[in-house]
């Protein structure tokens, strides 16, 4: 919170208003004391306007921060937001990515013949390239691949549907 502040133009911090509040927050969060809240417009580095406002509280004849906001901080926290989704995401498709791996390692390793038909990387399963039905993936066998590879006009590969296996013609 201070660093965003500290971030923008102290010299170009202007008042926009003040307000004198025996209460601050709403329903359950509501917090009652001698609270001012204050809106500045100031300027980032670069010259851009920021709306600022924070509440301070007096307490023991001392004013301190309640709280902060800033056109800043709120975009760096939808930053972090969008950021901590994306490797959650990005998480996510690792995780399947390798249980993937380990579920197509069991089975070339059980039929070797298998092995001619890779992994699907990034594809999406539809009833459109799904060769067949889904099958456990003890029931999936070089004789089977071929029988289906025989009906796709593209490529055959293999992907995870749950714990099911699907064989896509991409």
């Amino acid at each position: 919170m201070i660093e965003h502040a500290a971030r923008l133009d102290a010299s170009t911090r202007r008042v926009d208003s003040v307000r004198l509040q025996e209460c601050f927050g709403t329903g359950a969060k509501e917090v009652c004391g001698d609270f001012a809240e204050l809106w500045f417009t100031t300027q980032d580095p670069s010259g851009a306007a920021i709306k600022e406002g924070m509440v301070l509280k007096r307490d023991d004849d001392r004013f301190r921060v309640y709280w902060y906001r800033s056109d800043t901080l709120f975009t760096e926290l939808t930053r972090q937001a969008e950021r901590a989704k994306a490797q959650s995401t990005d998480q996510q498709a690792e995780e399947q990515r390798l249980r993937l791996q380990g579920a197509y390692t069991q089975m070339v390793e059980r039929d070797p013949s298998i092995y001619q038909y890779p992994v699907c990387i990034d594809a999406r399963v539809s009833r459109s390239v799904m060769q067949g039905d889904l099958m456990q993936q003890d029931q999936v066998s070089g004789a089977e691949l071929d029988r289906r590879a025989t009906a796709c006009s593209a490529e055959l590969c293999l992907t995870l549907v749950g714990q099911k296996v699907a064989s896509l013609c991409l």
